[in-house]
């Protein structure tokens, strides 16, 4: 038990400070949101409000990153459009919730989110010519959180095994996002427009 508690504590403090590193980029919001909402999921679970209250806490922060990375430039014209948003969730949470309307409704926010990132993962790698460790590496971090919700939702995998395992690359990605953001240090592969290799080009812009 104390293992457990001690691997909660080092991943929330771990993506507590990945804001840090990322402030003043396109993907600042995303990480101060998965940040902030993690802390906010224990304080939940520590006053016992670990179904409806914490799970509407896992959609508010899954919308907040949607629109982060929607409109990340111009996120605070959008608030009305957000709180409209926030609204109408309240009263499907209320109304209509069950269990398994929302694992879906997370399996399928969890989606979206992943398809943004892959939409920017293909943007940057075509009008740059180069893969971005970054960009594959939050490509791979954002699958893990897919993955855990469909686990959730078919009961494929369940128990401390896939606690650790999944804890484990959490913290992991969570430890990369500190030290790298998109821009610094420059960690990419080039694509040679001659022979289309992969180049490494590990540079920092320091």
């Amino acid at each position: 038990m104390n293992l457990l508690i001690l691997i909660l504590y080092c991943s929330i403090l771990i993506w507590l400070i990945t804001p840090i590193r990322q402030y003043k980029t396109k993907y600042f919001f995303m990480f101060l949101v998965l940040g902030l909402s993690d802390l906010l999921s224990r304080i939940f679970f520590g006053f016992g409000l670990i179904e409806k209250s914490n799970n509407i806490n896992i959609t508010i922060a899954s919308l907040l990153i949607i629109f982060s990375l929607l409109y990340f430039r111009h996120i605070y014209r959008y608030l009305i459009l957000f709180v409209l948003l926030l609204i109408f969730t309240y009263v499907l949470y209320f109304v209509f919730y069950t269990i398994e309307n929302e694992n879906i409704f997370q399996t399928f926010l969890q989606l979206i989110i992943l398809v943004l990132i892959f939409a920017d993962f293909l943007n940057h790698t075509l009008s740059k010519k180069e893969i971005s460790i970054f960009l594959t590496i939050l490509l791979f971090y954002q699958t893990t959180n897919l993955l855990k919700f469909v686990n959730i939702f078919t009961e494929t995998i369940v128990g401390y095994f896939y606690f650790f395992v999944t804890s484990f690359f959490q913290i992991a990605i969570g430890l990369f996002f500190c030290f790298v953001n998109i821009d610094k240090p420059k960690l990419a592969f080039t694509i040679s427009n001659k022979h289309t290799e992969l180049k490494p080009d590990f540079k920092s812009d320091s």
